[in-house]
Protein backbone atom coordinates (compact mmCIF):
# COMPACT_ATOMS: atom_id res chain seq x y z
CA UNK A 1 0.00 0.00 0.00
CA UNK A 2 3.06 2.28 0.13
CA UNK A 3 2.93 3.10 3.82
CA UNK A 4 4.37 6.43 4.80
CA UNK A 5 4.49 9.24 7.31
CA UNK A 6 6.04 12.65 7.80
CA UNK A 7 6.82 13.26 4.14
CA UNK A 8 8.36 9.88 3.32
CA UNK A 9 7.01 6.58 2.08
CA UNK A 10 8.34 3.07 1.71
CA UNK A 11 8.57 3.47 -2.07
CA UNK A 12 11.32 6.05 -1.53
CA UNK A 13 13.77 3.22 -0.87
CA UNK A 14 12.35 0.23 -2.78
CA UNK A 15 14.41 -1.09 -5.69
CA UNK A 16 12.29 -4.15 -6.56
CA UNK A 17 9.43 -6.30 -5.30
CA UNK A 18 9.05 -10.06 -5.76
CA UNK A 19 5.61 -11.57 -5.34
CA UNK A 20 3.70 -14.81 -5.77
CA UNK A 21 1.00 -14.23 -8.37
CA UNK A 22 -2.49 -15.66 -8.21
CA UNK A 23 -1.37 -18.33 -10.71
CA UNK A 24 1.49 -19.37 -8.38
CA UNK A 25 4.36 -17.81 -10.35
CA UNK A 26 7.11 -15.78 -8.69
CA UNK A 27 7.45 -12.43 -10.44
CA UNK A 28 9.75 -9.48 -9.82
CA UNK A 29 8.99 -5.86 -10.65
CA UNK A 30 11.28 -2.86 -10.57
CA UNK A 31 10.09 -0.02 -8.34
CA UNK A 32 8.98 1.97 -11.39
CA UNK A 33 6.61 -0.87 -12.38
CA UNK A 34 4.91 -1.04 -8.96
CA UNK A 35 2.59 1.94 -9.49
CA UNK A 36 3.36 3.54 -6.15
CA UNK A 37 1.27 6.55 -5.13
CA UNK A 38 -0.17 7.92 -1.88
CA UNK A 39 -1.28 4.85 0.09
CA UNK A 40 -1.47 2.82 -3.11
CA UNK A 41 0.39 0.39 -5.34
CA UNK A 42 -0.48 -1.95 -8.18
CA UNK A 43 -0.54 -4.80 -5.65
CA UNK A 44 -3.87 -3.52 -4.35
CA UNK A 45 -5.48 -3.20 -7.77
CA UNK A 46 -5.03 -6.65 -9.26
CA UNK A 47 -5.84 -10.17 -8.15
CA UNK A 48 -4.52 -11.05 -4.69
CA UNK A 49 -0.77 -11.57 -4.53
CA UNK A 50 1.67 -12.40 -1.75
CA UNK A 51 4.76 -10.22 -1.57
CA UNK A 52 7.67 -12.51 -0.77
CA UNK A 53 10.68 -10.21 -1.03
CA UNK A 54 11.48 -6.51 -1.22
CA UNK A 55 14.92 -5.19 -2.13
CA UNK A 56 15.58 -1.78 -0.60
CA UNK A 57 18.27 0.71 -1.50
CA UNK A 58 18.95 2.62 1.71
CA UNK A 59 21.72 4.55 -0.04
CA UNK A 60 18.91 6.53 -1.75
CA UNK A 61 18.03 8.04 1.63
CA UNK A 62 19.52 11.52 2.00
CA UNK A 63 22.44 11.33 4.39
CA UNK A 64 22.71 7.54 4.26
CA UNK A 65 22.06 4.94 6.97
CA UNK A 66 23.19 7.09 9.93
CA UNK A 67 20.74 9.88 9.12
CA UNK A 68 18.07 7.25 8.38
CA UNK A 69 18.48 5.73 11.87
CA UNK A 70 18.33 9.18 13.47
CA UNK A 71 15.22 10.17 11.49
CA UNK A 72 13.57 6.81 12.30
CA UNK A 73 14.13 7.42 16.02
CA UNK A 74 12.59 10.90 15.73
CA UNK A 75 9.55 9.58 13.87
CA UNK A 76 9.06 6.74 16.37
CA UNK A 77 9.15 9.23 19.25
CA UNK A 78 6.52 11.39 17.48
CA UNK A 79 4.32 8.36 16.85
CA UNK A 80 4.57 7.18 20.47
CA UNK A 81 3.46 10.64 21.64
CA UNK A 82 0.56 11.05 19.18
CA UNK A 83 -0.92 7.59 18.63
CA UNK A 84 -2.67 5.08 20.93
CA UNK A 85 0.08 2.48 20.72
CA UNK A 86 -0.80 1.05 24.14
CA UNK A 87 -4.14 -0.28 22.91
CA UNK A 88 -4.89 -2.83 20.17
CA UNK A 89 -5.76 -1.00 16.94
CA UNK A 90 -5.26 -1.29 13.18
CA UNK A 91 -3.51 2.05 12.71
CA UNK A 92 -4.95 4.99 10.81
CA UNK A 93 -8.48 4.16 9.70
CA UNK A 94 -9.11 6.79 7.00
CA UNK A 95 -6.91 8.37 4.32
CA UNK A 96 -6.36 12.10 4.23
CA UNK A 97 -8.75 13.65 1.69
CA UNK A 98 -7.16 15.26 -1.36
CA UNK A 99 -6.76 18.95 -0.54
CA UNK A 100 -8.41 18.37 2.81
CA UNK A 101 -7.52 18.38 6.49
CA UNK A 102 -6.30 15.27 8.31
CA UNK A 103 -9.10 12.81 9.01
CA UNK A 104 -8.36 12.84 12.75
CA UNK A 105 -9.11 16.58 12.81
CA UNK A 106 -12.38 16.08 10.91
CA UNK A 107 -13.44 13.25 13.23
CA UNK A 108 -12.52 15.22 16.34
CA UNK A 109 -14.44 18.28 15.08
CA UNK A 110 -17.52 16.05 14.87
CA UNK A 111 -17.12 15.29 18.59
CA UNK A 112 -16.61 11.58 17.97
CA UNK A 113 -13.68 10.84 20.29
CA UNK A 114 -14.87 8.14 22.68
CA UNK A 115 -17.78 7.05 20.46
CA UNK A 116 -18.06 3.28 20.71
CA UNK A 117 -19.85 0.32 19.22
CA UNK A 118 -19.47 -2.84 21.28
CA UNK A 119 -15.79 -3.12 22.20
CA UNK A 120 -14.60 -0.74 19.45
CA UNK A 121 -14.02 2.92 20.31
CA UNK A 122 -12.76 6.05 18.55
CA UNK A 123 -9.53 6.79 20.40
CA UNK A 124 -9.34 9.69 22.84
CA UNK A 125 -5.65 10.05 21.91
CA UNK A 126 -6.05 10.29 18.10
CA UNK A 127 -9.49 10.30 16.49
CA UNK A 128 -8.36 8.49 13.33
CA UNK A 129 -7.67 5.34 15.35
CA UNK A 130 -10.25 2.80 16.49
CA UNK A 131 -9.17 0.97 19.60
CA UNK A 132 -10.25 -2.48 20.72
CA UNK A 133 -11.27 -1.77 24.32
CA UNK A 134 -11.90 -5.49 24.86
CA UNK A 135 -13.92 -8.00 22.90
CA UNK A 136 -14.44 -5.84 19.81
CA UNK A 137 -15.62 -7.81 16.80
CA UNK A 138 -14.95 -6.95 13.17
CA UNK A 139 -18.64 -6.04 12.97
CA UNK A 140 -18.21 -3.54 15.83
CA UNK A 141 -15.29 -1.92 14.03
CA UNK A 142 -17.11 -1.83 10.68
CA UNK A 143 -20.24 -0.26 12.22
CA UNK A 144 -18.13 2.33 14.03
CA UNK A 145 -16.21 3.14 10.82
CA UNK A 146 -19.54 3.64 9.04
CA UNK A 147 -20.86 5.92 11.80
CA UNK A 148 -17.68 8.01 11.69
CA UNK A 149 -17.70 8.16 7.90
CA UNK A 150 -21.34 9.26 7.77
CA UNK A 151 -20.92 11.86 10.53
CA UNK A 152 -17.88 13.44 8.86
CA UNK A 153 -19.60 13.45 5.45
CA UNK A 154 -22.73 15.06 6.84
CA UNK A 155 -20.90 17.70 8.91
CA UNK A 156 -17.97 18.60 6.65
CA UNK A 157 -18.77 17.26 3.19
CA UNK A 158 -15.55 15.22 3.14
CA UNK A 159 -16.09 11.64 1.93
CA UNK A 160 -13.42 9.79 3.92
CA UNK A 161 -11.90 6.72 2.27
CA UNK A 162 -10.65 3.78 4.30
CA UNK A 163 -6.93 3.37 4.72
CA UNK A 164 -7.31 -0.03 6.36
CA UNK A 165 -7.72 -2.91 3.93
CA UNK A 166 -10.54 -5.39 4.43
CA UNK A 167 -9.80 -9.06 3.76
CA UNK A 168 -12.11 -12.02 3.53
CA UNK A 169 -15.89 -11.98 3.52
CA UNK A 170 -17.59 -8.63 3.98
Amino acid sequence: MNAGAYGSSISDVIREVTFLSESGDLQTLAMEECGFAYRASRFQENAPVVITKVVMDLIRCPGGPGILRERASEVLALRRAKFPLGMPNAGSVFKRPVDGPPPGKLIEECGLKGLSVGGAMVSHIHANFIENRGGATSGDVMRLMELVHNSVLERSGFDLRREVELLGER
